[in-house]
């Protein structure tokens, strides 16, 4: 019976001081790396045409060559130019041929901005004004 005593105190005794040594680690200043290595996203540009916009629920598909882009957008952040022009989201036409630079974030593709060259924006309006 002593034998398992010495046996129980002697455990208890490492065990102590196991965590006292862990303890004194951490108020030593004794860190350990805890920094996230989260890279910034990487921002990539496609150009095609505008084949989806839903201003109610923030996203817009673009279709370019061979792949179809399901890009979010948020209407605080991302910007719009028709040329060197800002303009609003809600000015996009189906088929205008836009420039668009976003980010994957999360598993989402986050669209940074949107651009109608001033050439396509040109000939937009001279197509709408053609068809009146």
């Amino acid at each position: 019976m002593k034998r398992y005593s010495v046996l129980g105190m002697a455990s208890v005794l490492v065990l102590c001081g196991t965590v006292s040594v862990a303890l004194a680690a951490d108020y030593t200043g004794s860190k350990t790396s805890t920094t996230s290595t989260t890279a910034t996203p990487q921002i990539e540009t496609a150009e095609g045409s505008l084949s989806g916009i839903n201003l109610i629920t923030n996203s817009l598909t673009v279709t370019t060559k061979g792949k179809i882009l399901n890009l979010a957008i948020d209407p605080k952040a991302t910007t719009a130019w028709k040329g060197s022009q800002p303009f609003t989201l809600s000015q996009l036409k189906l088929g205008d041929q836009v420039k668009v630079r976003y980010a994957s974030k999360d598993g989402k593709q986050l669209c940074k901005s949107i651009e109608v060259p001033q050439a396509a924006a040109a000939a937009t309006a001279a197509a709408s004004t053609t068809a009146q």
